[in-house]
């Protein structure tokens, strides 16, 4: 009687069809060693303060323009990602309310520290002057661009920190300005008004900030000297006349502030017994005018000596002062007193026209 020959069970060829596989697998595609097929490529991200930046989306992408892996920064902004080797890559930063930022690497056979990647702010703040000399009671008017680099429309309010006493105002070329809406890459170019107290002194700092995303600011710088603008002034201020006859001066009072002002105007000093007075052009008493920005008014000064003044030279101040009184200066005035009918001097020439060579 023949034997029959014991077959191989199922499970023992199902191992054997295994195995052929993973040969001839690894026949065709090697398998590498940890540490040799894959290397991580690190970093830090920051903004441009220096302020390192969690959250942040990093996007890496083949040489082809597949995306391989993305992942976050944590709360110190590091991030690290494990790629195969020798083999070329880009990464995207992005994080709302900042510019996008991309970097290309070479991933060779050891590990890339990309240090401090930096993100913008989308939000940004510049001016062509960063610094001005001005002098107290002056408006200035500082012009700035605000713009927007980031991937996303933006909703800008403004503020201003600034010195104590001191008015500011963001202008457009319509009024006054308190929130702007961006759009991606849009520009806008505004004005800072500033008013300097008439008590200003020494160097001053206005900040700017605006705020959407996130915040960003810009400093200006201003540089108080003092004012040697005059408020009022005589064409005249020397005149002659004789005890007991008014003698009247024109007197002109300018507002040389960048704001409106109003001013006291009186006769501060005169001799003993004389009479002084305030008057407008069309003989009005005046003790205050009110003047906007380079505004001016012409007032009389009439000065009366009496009868029995003493012939001689003689001095009066006329007093201009704000209403506040942090400004104040003075105008002197001379009268000489002569005798009644005492002959003037006069001028005379022998030859009054004369003929020459050139030269």
């Amino acid at each position: 009687m023949m034997k029959r020959t014991r077959g191989v069970s199922c499970p023992t060829k199902l191992v054997a069809c295994s195995l052929i596989i993973l040969i001839l697998y690894v026949a065709v595609f090697p398998v590498y060693v940890a540490g040799q097929q894959e290397a991580y490529v690190a970093g830090k991200v920051v903004d441009e303060d220096d302020q390192e930046l969690d959250d942040v989306k990093v996007e890496v992408y083949s040489s082809k323009g597949a995306l391989i892996t993305s992942e976050y920064t944590d709360s110190d902004g590091d991030f690290s990602v494990y790629l195969q080797v020798n083999n070329t890559y880009t990464l995207h930063f992005s994080k709302s309310g900042y510019a996008k930022t991309t970097k290309s690497i070479y991933l060779g056979d050891e590990d890339i520290d990309l240090e401090d990647i930096v993100l913008l702010k989308a939000l940004r703040l510049s001016s062509p002057v960063l610094s001005r000399v001005a002098s107290p009671g002056d408006k200035l008017m500082l012009p700035f661009t605000v713009s927007n680099i980031g991937e996303e429309s933006e909703e800008v309010e403004f503020s201003v920190s600034k010195p104590e006493g001191w008015s500011t105002r963001i202008l457009d070329q319509t009024g006054e300005v308190t929130k702007v809406y961006l759009t991606t890459g849009a520009n806008l170019n505004l004005q800072l008004e500033t008013t300097i107290p008439l008590t200003s002194t020494g160097s001053n700092s206005l900040s700017l900030t605006a705020d959407g995303k996130t915040e960003t600011t810009l400093k200006f710088t201003i540089t108080i000297e003092p004012s040697n603008k005059s408020i009022i002034s005589c064409q005249f201020p020397g005149k002659s006349t004789t005890p007991g006859e008014t003698v009247r001066f024109q007197v002109r009072v300018k507002n040389p502030f960048g704001v409106e002002m109003r001013f006291r105007v009186a006769v501060d000093s005169i001799p003993l017994n004389w009479t002084a007075f305030v008057k407008s052009v069309g003989g009005e008493a005046v003790t205050e005018v009110t003047l906007d920005s380079s505004e001016f008014v012409d007032l009389i000064i009439e000065v009366t000596p009496p009868v029995t003044a003493r012939i001689g030279k003689y001095g009066i101040l006329v007093k201009a002062e704000s209403s506040d009184g942090k400004v104040t200066t003075f105008l002197p005035l001379n009268i000489t007193l002569t005798e009644a009918g005492e002959e003037e001097i006069q001028v005379a020439a022998k030859f009054l026209k004369v003929t020459v060579e050139a030269g």
